[in-house]
């Protein structure tokens, strides 16, 4: 990020979750042992057994205590897809019954999405591969449509609100279509309108909400570092459900996150 012919930092990775090693003269917020997740932004290195990382949000990255009810790979999947989008939908009013449709609701933001949406009341709409309507429904999905089913464009309603949580580049004749089924053409948003924010204080928010089981990450696979390529190849594939994450040692795990979040 961003190189031409190869990374311009070697050691990549942008998401982590670790336990604290030791912390510099001026640190408030956090103690030695402390268990921290985050994204490492613009620095990267999140693919090392360690990694320094400043207390104040910048590009280079943000971090803040992680969670106490869930592991450090399930930390990794609320990090990168909490923050992406949490980013767009606390800009808007949802109320109970508005009619929401995501877009890749499979994807590691559309998981968070979902969940989140449906403890605000709304009734969603959630698009995605049939063989993962079943997953969906466990998350709260009132209703299920298969982007690579032509038949799904006649069965669109009109809609508060649509989500986009694949991006942009990934398209489809529904996505298209949907931007026809909206009350207010604005509602439409994407994780492509804007650059992630990485902003700790959106990540304790998050945590409010994992602490009270309103969301549960989900993690599709979980490998060793030694399986790196491996965990890589299956991401590219464009068909994970939710997150995928890598174990570095027994305190600090990798998540993924792609340029464009994939369904």
């Amino acid at each position: 990020m961003i190189g031409i012919l190869k990374p311009r930092k070697e050691i990549i990775g942008q998401v982590f979750s670790g336990v604290i090693e030791e912390i510099g003269e001026k640190t408030n917020n956090f103690r030695v042992g402390d268990k921290v997740y985050g994204l490492s932004g613009f620095s990267l290195g999140a693919y090392a057994e360690y990694k320094k990382i400043r207390e104040i949000n910048s590009k280079q990255g943000c971090v803040a205590l992680m969670p106490d009810n869930i592991s450090f790979e399930e930390a990794t999947s609320v990090a990168y897809g909490g923050l992406l989008a949490q980013q767009f939908l606390e800009k808007k009013t949802i109320n109970a019954g508005d009619r929401v449709l995501i877009y890749g609701s499979s994807s590691i933001s559309g998981v968070f999405a979902t969940q989140y949406l449906k403890n605000l009341g709304a009734e969603i709409t959630c698009v995605c591969r049939e063989n993962k309507f079943e997953f969906m429904r466990t998350l709260g999905a009132h209703k299920l449509l298969d982007y690579t089913d032509k038949k799904s464009i006649n069965k669109l309603e009109q809609y508060d609100l649509v989500f986009d949580c694949v991006g942009k580049a990934r398209n489809s004749e529904l996505k298209m279509a949907c931007k026809n089924h909206l009350h207010d053409k604005t509602n439409f948003i994407s994780i492509d309108d804007e650059a992630l924010l990485l902003d700790s204080s959106r990540l304790l928010r998050i945590n409010e909400l994992v602490q009270k089981n309103i969301i549960k990450p989900v993690n599709d696979r979980i490998y060793s570092f030694e399986q790196m390529i491996e965990a890589h190849k299956y991401v590219e594939t464009g068909h994970k459900r939710g997150n995928v994450a890598v174990t570095v040692n027994k305190t600090e795990v990798l998540g993924f996150s792609p340029v464009k979040d994939q369904e």
